[in-house]
Protein backbone atom coordinates (compact mmCIF):
# COMPACT_ATOMS: atom_id res chain seq x y z
CA UNK A 1 0.00 0.00 0.00
CA UNK A 2 1.28 3.45 -0.88
CA UNK A 3 0.19 6.84 0.44
CA UNK A 4 2.13 9.26 -1.73
CA UNK A 5 3.07 9.82 -5.36
CA UNK A 6 5.01 12.39 -7.39
CA UNK A 7 6.34 12.54 -10.95
CA UNK A 8 9.20 14.19 -12.83
CA UNK A 9 9.30 15.64 -16.33
CA UNK A 10 11.67 12.92 -17.55
CA UNK A 11 9.23 10.12 -16.79
CA UNK A 12 10.20 8.99 -13.32
CA UNK A 13 7.60 8.19 -10.67
CA UNK A 14 8.37 8.76 -6.98
CA UNK A 15 6.26 6.27 -5.04
CA UNK A 16 5.82 6.07 -1.26
CA UNK A 17 5.80 2.32 -0.64
CA UNK A 18 4.31 2.70 2.82
CA UNK A 19 3.96 -0.99 3.67
CA UNK A 20 7.64 -1.65 3.01
CA UNK A 21 8.77 1.61 4.61
CA UNK A 22 10.62 2.94 1.59
CA UNK A 23 10.34 5.35 -1.32
CA UNK A 24 10.86 4.01 -4.84
CA UNK A 25 12.06 5.91 -7.89
CA UNK A 26 10.51 4.11 -10.86
CA UNK A 27 10.38 4.36 -14.64
CA UNK A 28 6.92 5.53 -15.72
CA UNK A 29 6.76 3.39 -18.84
CA UNK A 30 8.29 0.11 -17.67
CA UNK A 31 7.70 0.28 -13.93
CA UNK A 32 11.33 -0.68 -13.37
CA UNK A 33 12.63 0.37 -9.98
CA UNK A 34 15.73 2.55 -10.27
CA UNK A 35 16.39 3.55 -6.66
CA UNK A 36 14.98 2.55 -3.28
CA UNK A 37 15.26 5.32 -0.65
CA UNK A 38 15.27 4.59 3.09
CA UNK A 39 16.51 6.54 6.13
CA UNK A 40 19.49 4.18 6.30
CA UNK A 41 20.63 5.14 2.80
CA UNK A 42 19.83 4.44 -0.81
CA UNK A 43 20.05 1.15 -2.67
CA UNK A 44 20.89 1.26 -6.37
CA UNK A 45 19.41 -0.80 -7.89
CA UNK A 46 16.87 -1.53 -5.13
CA UNK A 47 17.21 -4.89 -3.44
CA UNK A 48 14.25 -7.13 -2.82
CA UNK A 49 13.12 -7.31 0.83
CA UNK A 50 14.74 -10.27 2.58
CA UNK A 51 12.05 -10.91 5.17
CA UNK A 52 8.57 -12.20 4.53
CA UNK A 53 5.61 -10.02 5.43
CA UNK A 54 4.69 -6.43 4.68
CA UNK A 55 7.59 -4.63 6.38
CA UNK A 56 11.34 -4.49 5.95
CA UNK A 57 13.60 -4.90 8.99
CA UNK A 58 14.31 -1.89 11.22
CA UNK A 59 16.02 0.59 11.16
CA UNK A 60 16.27 0.47 7.37
CA UNK A 61 12.74 1.68 6.72
CA UNK A 62 10.51 4.68 7.22
CA UNK A 63 7.81 4.31 9.87
CA UNK A 64 4.71 5.62 8.02
CA UNK A 65 5.37 7.56 4.83
CA UNK A 66 2.32 9.65 4.00
CA UNK A 67 3.64 12.06 1.35
CA UNK A 68 6.46 12.63 -1.12
CA UNK A 69 7.31 15.63 -3.30
CA UNK A 70 9.82 16.66 -5.96
CA UNK A 71 11.31 20.16 -6.17
CA UNK A 72 10.62 22.31 -9.22
CA UNK A 73 14.25 21.95 -10.32
CA UNK A 74 13.74 18.17 -9.87
CA UNK A 75 16.97 17.85 -7.92
CA UNK A 76 15.45 17.02 -4.52
CA UNK A 77 12.90 14.57 -3.13
CA UNK A 78 11.07 15.31 0.14
CA UNK A 79 9.67 12.47 2.25
CA UNK A 80 7.12 12.99 5.01
CA UNK A 81 7.34 10.26 7.68
CA UNK A 82 4.27 10.69 9.87
CA UNK A 83 5.11 7.71 12.07
CA UNK A 84 8.61 8.93 12.98
CA UNK A 85 7.74 12.65 13.21
CA UNK A 86 10.39 13.35 10.56
CA UNK A 87 10.72 15.09 7.22
CA UNK A 88 13.66 14.10 5.01
CA UNK A 89 15.15 15.62 1.86
CA UNK A 90 17.16 13.44 -0.54
CA UNK A 91 18.81 14.03 -3.89
CA UNK A 92 17.53 12.19 -6.97
CA UNK A 93 20.01 9.37 -6.37
CA UNK A 94 18.66 8.83 -2.85
CA UNK A 95 21.46 10.43 -0.83
CA UNK A 96 20.25 12.13 2.35
CA UNK A 97 20.59 15.94 2.27
CA UNK A 98 18.49 17.02 5.27
CA UNK A 99 16.50 15.49 8.11
CA UNK A 100 14.10 17.41 10.34
CA UNK A 101 12.63 15.44 13.22
CA UNK A 102 10.67 16.08 16.41
CA UNK A 103 12.85 17.60 19.13
CA UNK A 104 11.84 17.41 22.78
CA UNK A 105 13.78 18.80 25.75
CA UNK A 106 15.55 16.35 28.12
CA UNK A 107 13.44 14.85 30.86
CA UNK A 108 14.28 16.87 34.02
CA UNK A 109 13.44 13.84 36.16
CA UNK A 110 16.06 11.76 34.40
CA UNK A 111 15.63 8.53 32.47
CA UNK A 112 12.68 7.41 30.40
CA UNK A 113 11.14 9.33 27.54
CA UNK A 114 11.55 13.09 27.22
CA UNK A 115 8.86 15.27 28.68
CA UNK A 116 6.22 16.43 26.15
CA UNK A 117 7.24 19.70 24.56
CA UNK A 118 5.34 22.54 23.02
CA UNK A 119 5.53 23.19 19.30
CA UNK A 120 9.02 24.19 18.21
CA UNK A 121 9.96 25.87 14.96
CA UNK A 122 11.78 23.46 12.64
CA UNK A 123 10.57 20.46 14.65
CA UNK A 124 7.65 18.27 13.63
CA UNK A 125 4.97 16.24 15.35
CA UNK A 126 2.64 14.44 12.99
CA UNK A 127 3.97 15.83 9.67
CA UNK A 128 1.20 15.04 7.21
CA UNK A 129 2.01 16.79 3.91
CA UNK A 130 5.03 18.15 2.09
CA UNK A 131 5.86 20.07 -1.07
CA UNK A 132 8.29 22.60 -2.51
CA UNK A 133 7.30 26.11 -3.60
CA UNK A 134 8.34 27.64 -6.92
CA UNK A 135 11.57 28.95 -5.36
CA UNK A 136 12.53 25.54 -4.00
CA UNK A 137 11.54 26.25 -0.38
CA UNK A 138 10.36 23.24 1.63
CA UNK A 139 6.77 23.43 2.95
CA UNK A 140 5.42 21.02 5.56
CA UNK A 141 1.90 20.53 6.95
CA UNK A 142 2.02 19.56 10.62
CA UNK A 143 -1.23 17.96 11.77
CA UNK A 144 -0.55 17.66 15.51
CA UNK A 145 0.16 21.37 15.94
CA UNK A 146 -2.33 22.51 13.26
CA UNK A 147 0.19 24.65 11.37
CA UNK A 148 2.30 25.02 8.25
CA UNK A 149 6.08 25.44 8.31
CA UNK A 150 8.10 26.90 5.43
CA UNK A 151 11.88 26.58 5.24
CA UNK A 152 13.69 29.53 3.69
CA UNK A 153 17.39 28.73 3.74
CA UNK A 154 18.32 28.08 7.37
CA UNK A 155 15.20 29.88 8.67
CA UNK A 156 11.67 28.59 9.22
CA UNK A 157 8.46 30.59 8.82
CA UNK A 158 5.36 29.30 10.62
CA UNK A 159 1.69 30.14 10.23
CA UNK A 160 -1.55 28.67 11.48
CA UNK A 161 -3.08 27.51 14.75
CA UNK A 162 -5.97 25.28 15.78
CA UNK A 163 -9.37 26.75 15.01
CA UNK A 164 -12.06 27.34 12.41
CA UNK A 165 -11.31 30.92 11.38
CA UNK A 166 -9.47 31.96 8.24
CA UNK A 167 -5.79 31.08 8.59
CA UNK A 168 -6.51 28.49 11.28
CA UNK A 169 -6.47 24.72 10.76
CA UNK A 170 -7.72 21.49 12.24
CA UNK A 171 -5.32 18.67 11.38
CA UNK A 172 -4.05 19.90 8.01
CA UNK A 173 -3.39 16.84 5.87
CA UNK A 174 -1.84 17.88 2.59
CA UNK A 175 -0.17 20.91 1.08
CA UNK A 176 0.62 22.08 -2.46
CA UNK A 177 1.71 25.20 -4.34
CA UNK A 178 0.10 26.49 -7.53
CA UNK A 179 1.75 28.31 -10.45
CA UNK A 180 1.05 31.68 -8.79
CA UNK A 181 3.07 30.65 -5.74
CA UNK A 182 0.04 30.36 -3.45
CA UNK A 183 0.04 27.67 -0.75
CA UNK A 184 -3.00 25.37 -0.80
CA UNK A 185 -3.72 23.53 2.46
CA UNK A 186 -6.08 20.58 2.85
CA UNK A 187 -7.68 21.54 6.17
CA UNK A 188 -9.08 18.09 6.93
CA UNK A 189 -10.76 18.72 10.29
CA UNK A 190 -12.58 21.77 8.91
CA UNK A 191 -13.49 20.01 5.63
CA UNK A 192 -12.07 22.76 3.41
CA UNK A 193 -9.15 23.91 1.28
CA UNK A 194 -7.43 27.14 2.31
CA UNK A 195 -5.27 29.23 -0.01
CA UNK A 196 -2.52 31.52 1.23
CA UNK A 197 -0.24 33.76 -0.81
CA UNK A 198 3.47 33.15 -0.25
CA UNK A 199 4.29 36.86 -0.19
CA UNK A 200 1.90 37.38 2.72
CA UNK A 201 3.45 34.82 5.04
CA UNK A 202 4.36 36.21 8.48
CA UNK A 203 8.10 36.59 9.02
CA UNK A 204 8.31 37.61 12.67
CA UNK A 205 8.42 33.98 13.85
CA UNK A 206 11.21 32.79 11.59
CA UNK A 207 13.95 30.92 13.40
Amino acid sequence: MGWGLATTSDGEVIYADTDWGRVLVMDKETGARKVSITPAGQQHPPAKPKKKGPRAPKPSRFAIVVAVAVSKAEDRIAVCDFGADCVYVFDRAGALLQSHCHKAPPNPRGGGSPEPSGPRVGSFSGPSGVCFDNDGNLIVAESTHHRIQVQRGAAWVVFGSKGTRKGQFDRPWGVAVNSAGEILVADSGNNRIQVRGCLQLPRDNAA
